[in-house]
């Protein structure tokens, strides 16, 4: 395997990037309801120097930020039966309390008003195996769209754990930055076939999952213990997604915060 060059005019963070998981986490520790604006608030006091959140797009068209494909009783008190997020319109999602406070799932658009300026943006892409190729093509267009909209090109790693819909993205913006998240069990060979500048690779199998050959940014996702960011830090790697960003406060690292 060939060594992987970063793409043409993009380039790496200098210093170590703090990722804030959905916001300030989804752990019992956080306080904060995932992927949503007090919690991606949160975050930054707590010191992120990125934000990451999960992308859908409703029936009507509207990029929302939830994670599960699947919303129900669980997430809101406003729902009898569990629904899906893209068979349901923008209006009626927007409507629902989650959890037993007045918090809502936000839009995109939002998320990029009140924070432009003060943060960066991990964009991810949700893929939906039961979705086709429209909706996937649709939901990368209108985010890429609404990245250029906000003069946020240089803000935002566009990231999905499908290689079809990054590179589809690339054919839309090539001077985009991108990353591919890596699982378990995801193949690590193709990486030099991909225009994309980061790799995302869960810390648990980031031996594996990191190639020797990859000469690329790597921000692995779980890093959640003092001794866990020790190694990606040791390791040269570029930043990590973390549900606890009270280490930033006991480790020290050279961020660009």
């Amino acid at each position: 395997m060939t060594a992987v060059p970063r793409p043409t005019g993009l380039e790496t963070h200098p210093a170590f990037t703090w990722v804030g998981h959905r916001g300030a986490g989804v752990t019992v520790r956080s306080a904060y309801i995932e992927n949503t604006l007090p919690s991606f608030e949160a975050a930054i006091q707590q010191g992120a120097d990125m934000l990451e959140f999960d992308i859908q797009m409703s029936s009507d068209g509207d990029l929302l930020l939830f994670h599960d494909d699947m919303i129900g009783p669980n997430h809101s008190t406003g729902l009898s039966q569990d629904v899906m997020i893209n068979d349901c319109r923008s209006d009626m999602l927007q409507a629902l309390p989650l959890g037993t406070e007045t918090i809502t799932i936000p839009r995109l658009d939002t998320l990029f008003k009140q924070f432009k300026g003060r943060t960066t943006f991990y964009c991810e892409l949700k893929h939906h195996p039961n979705l086709g190729t429209d909706y996937h093509h649709s939901l990368a267009q209108k985010c890429i769209a609404l990245i250029s909209s906000y003069g946020l090109e240089k803000d935002c790693l566009i990231v999905s754990f499908n290689r079809e819909i990054l590179a589809y993205c690339a054919t839309l913006n090539p001077s985009l930055r991108y990353g591919l998240n890596l699982s378990k069990s995801s193949p690590i060979s193709g990486l030099q076939d991909l225009t994309i500048h980061c790799i995302c690779p869960d810390f648990e199998h980031h031996q594996r999952l990191v190639p020797d050959t990859w000469c690329g940014a790597v921000i692995p996702y779980n890093v959640n213990t003092p001794e866990a960011v020790q190694v990606c830090l040791s390791a040269g790697y570029s930043g990590i997604t973390t549900d606890d960003l009270t280490l930033k406060n006991v480790i020290k690292t050279d961020t660009h915060a």
